[in-house]
This record gives structure tokens, C-alpha cells and sequence, in this order.
């Protein structure tokens, strides 16, 4: 499971007195969540994506054989922990605009590769790109899981929308690429790679998007789901933690976690 907010970095801020307190309850229930999505992923993928697994393997060869961009459903949760969700109608001109931003982003995406790349998709056959919106009640993260992408509100505070920063898309779906071509485990070495390349091609898609050059483009930015109370924050967390922004680790830890391997 690959969370672009890691678990550790959602428990130190639940512990942090600075940060109010409905920030704090709800940045300890999304830790609290990855936790059990970890544990209980393969069953709980199985058991709500099995319907919607099969109409895409369907039509997986059609796809392919037509080289046609894969299509980019979204679903609203409707702030339940159920994926994929209800399907929403014309997301691509959707009130919602979680809604709108995650399709077009992902349709975007999906550009990218195909144009720079050549590739049809993560799994380069046309693999449908599924989102899901609205995960939870103030959940401040957004993920894979190894079959399609779902993302939180945040808590309002320290983490908003995550589909308002398009490299956090490119960076999630990103891991879909690796799954389905090196096939990296998500910890230690192979964690960190894992990561650095989401990171590295998360960035390149916010350039290409942004029609940058590379003396314009910042390798990590993902300022757009930063809430106010975070971005204030963010100015006094070196002086406090480091250069990194985080205090340090035990280091069994900092060698397991990927993102510490990554140089995050």
C-alpha cells in the first residue's frame, strides 16, 4: 500500500500540542486506517473490487488491440471507508470539483505516459484508471492500491483536497507503473526506489503539465493539499526537526521506512 503522507509523519503531528485538536483526532484515525489497510488489503480489495476488476479485465484486450486512452471512472465515497464507491456522472464536468480534478488530472497522466513514454496506462494494456473521492470523513491522505487510486478531504487544517496537487497524481499512479514493470516490494532498499521513482516521475508530469523547463520545475512540491495551519508550520518545523522537517528516527526505523530511503 503506498500513501503519499507516511504513517509516521501523521502520528508525529497527532502527538503535536501546536496542531488543534480536531486536526489531531483526525490525522491519529488516518494513521489509524493505513494501518488496518495494510493488514486487511487483499481481502477488502478482493471483496469490493472483484465486480469492477472483471468489467475491466473484459475489455482489457479491446483496449489494447484499438490503443485508445483508458478511461478514467470516478466514484464518490461519500465519506464511508467503502471503495470504489458511487459512480459519478460526467466527472469531467462535474460540480464536485474533487470530482472534475481527479479525472482530468488522471486523463492527464495518462497523457503523459502515452505522449513521453509510450505506455498505455500503468499496466501498459489499457488498464482502466479508477479514482475514488471523498475517502472517509477528514482523512489527510491519498493512496494505491494496487488496482486504483483513492483520495481524502483532509482534516481542513494541516492537510486539504488531495487532488488539488496534480504531482501527488502523477506520483500515486506512478506506483501502479512500478507494480506492474519492476514490481518493487514497498520497504528498504526496494521501498526507497520505489519511492524516489514516483517522486522523480510525480515532478516530471507537474513540468510537463506546466510546459516548464527544467531550470523552472522543483523536483517536490505537493504544496496544493498543504492546509494553512501546515504551511505555517512547515516555517518553523526545520529549526525544530532538521533540515529534513521531521524529528529522527531509531535506525532500524529510518532504515525500513522507503520515504527515509528515498531522501525525504
Amino acid at each position: 500500500m503506498c500513501f503519499i503522507i507516511p504513517q509516521d509523519v501523521l502520528l508525529r503531528l497527532a502527538d503535536d500540542d501546536s496542531v488543534a485538536d480536531d486536526s489531531r483526532t483526525a490525522l491519529a484515525a488516518t494513521a489509524a486506517s493505513e494501518t488496518a489497510w495494510r493488514t486487511l488489503r487483499e481481502a477488502h480489495t478482493e471483496a469490493t473490487q472483484a465486480g469492477l476488476v472483471a468489467r475491466i479485465d473484459a475489455f482489457a484486450g479491446v483496449a489494447k488491440a484499438l490503443a485508445k486512452a483508458p478511461g478514467t471512472p470516478v466514484f464518490d465515497c461519500k465519506h464511508t471507508m467503502s471503495l470504489p464507491g458511487v459512480a459519478v456522472a460526467s466527472p469531467g464536468s462535474s460540480t464536485d470539483a474533487s470530482a472534475k480534478r481527479a479525472f482530468t488530472e488522471t486523463a492527464a497522466v495518462a497523457k503523459f505516459y502515452k505522449e513521453c513514454f509510450g505506455r498505455n496506462s500503468v499496466d501498459d494494456e489499457g488498464m482502466t484508471l479508477v479514482s475514488s473521492v471523498h475517502y472517509s470523513v477528514n482523512y489527510s491522505n491519498a493512496f494505491w492500491n494496487g488496482s486504483q487510486m483513492t483520495y481524502g478531504d483532509g482534516d481542513g487544517e494541516i492537510f486539504v483536497d488531495f487532488t488539488a496537487s496534480n504531482d501527488v497524481i502523477g506520483h500515486e499512479l506512478t506506483h501502479g507503473v512500478t507494480q506492474y514493470t519492476a514490481g518493487l516490494l514497498y520497504k528498504n532498499e526496494a521501498g526507497g526506489l520505489n519511492e524516489s521513482m514516483s517522486d522523480v516521475f510525480g515532478s516530471m508530469f507537474r513540468q510537463w503539465s506546466a510546459g516548464q523547463t527544467v531550470d523552472q520545475a522543483r523536483l517536490v512540491d505537493r504544496q496544493g493539499h498543504h492546509g494553512s495551519a501546515r504551511r505555517r508550520q512547515g516555517l518553523h518545523l526545520p529549526a525544530r526537526y532538521g533540515r529534513s522537517g521531521r524529528p529522527p528516527l531509531p535506525g532500524a526505523a529510518a532504515v525500513a521506512l522507503p520515504r527515509l530511503r528515498a531522501g525525504q
